[in-house]
């Protein structure tokens, strides 16, 4: 990083029905955003609203390994944005 770049922050939101990733300048201005939906990017894992619904066990749960693929995912999309990684 050179002397006149700021350090970026990235923060995570992970809700039940997305994933978003923001990276922010030490001055708290916006740098990269990226979002992964998970019914729209990840439907493979089945889901609806970002869940499963069993109604005989009267239970709802997402899959973890969907949440994993979700991070892989945002943090691509951010590298596509020429998101600074190697910093």
């Amino acid at each position: 990083m050179s002397s006149k770049e700021e350090p970026l922050y990235l923060g995570f939101d992970l809700s039940t029905q997305q994933l978003k990733a923001i990276v922010v300048s030490s001055s708290l201005k916006v740098r990269y955003e990226a979002k992964v939906d998970f019914d729209a990017d990840l439907s493979k894992y089945g889901i609806k609203k970002g869940v499963h619904v069993n109604e005989v066990e009267r239970e709802v749960y997402a899959p973890v390994a969907m949440w994993l693929e979700a991070v892989d995912l945002v943090l691509q999309r951010l590298s596509e944005k020429s998101c600074p990684f190697h910093l």
